[in-house]
């Protein structure tokens, strides 16, 4: 598949899926969405990758949705187009957490509303010490999608994970590793070699 939005290689038995839209800060349209569930498959269907990486071009790792796309949705009342977006959001969510392989989430920056999510949905987040997350969907008057109301209570229990969602807040990398949302934070500098370093102590699953 020729993708667009994102990036995808393989080397030494990490596939790595980069989004590739550094100037909005990686967010999603919907072309986006597909292309990742599609990557995901792709890597799956790999035997050369034994671990899955999904990081950001640029200074973000991804700000969720494009809120330009969505306005374009909703002015033109285009329910199913609306509709499409929540669903490949699940597909994609659903793909990570069905491979058979470990996935890491290398944040190089900020992580909002689906790309936090997006992040929670990897068994792994390796973080740069300038990265940050956020549930902030009710910015912009939505309910928490990609699967974020399952993963963040199970990673910070329910009162944290409701805080975190009704203010929307993000919280620095610090506060995130104190939380149990990041595993660890590196400097921006060696996130990409520390995730490299780690992958021969991860395998398929199974």
């Amino acid at each position: 598949m020729d993708y667009k939005d994102i990036l995808l290689g393989v080397e030494d038995g990490i596939g790595t899926i980069t989004l590739n839209r550094p100037e909005v800060l990686n967010s999603f349209a919907n072309q986006m969405r597909q292309e990742i569930a599609a990557a995901v498959h792709e890597l799956i269907d790999r035997d050369d990758v034994r671990v899955m990486a999904i990081t950001g071009a640029g200074r973000g790792f991804c700000t969720g949705a494009d809120v330009t796309y969505m306005k374009q949705l909703l002015d033109a009342r285009d329910e199913g187009g609306l509709r499409d977006v929540v669903e490949a959001g699940r597909d994609v969510v659903t793909a990570i957490r069905n491979a058979p392989m470990p996935a890491i989430a290398s944040l190089n920056g900020p992580a909002a509303g689906g790309g936090a999510s997006l992040a929670l949905a990897c068994d792994i987040r390796i973080a740069s010490d300038s990265a940050s997350i956020g549930q902030t969907f009710n910015r912009i008057g939505l309910h928490p999608d990609w699967g974020g109301t399952y993963f963040l209570p199970r990673l910070v229990g329910p009162a944290v994970a409701a805080q975190l969602m009704f203010t929307g807040d993000m919280i620095d990398a610090q506060e995130a590793y104190g939380l149990g949302i990041f595993n660890r934070v590196v400097p921006g500098e060696g996130i990409s070699a520390f995730v490299e370093k780690r992958e021969p102590r991860f395998g398929r699953r199974g």
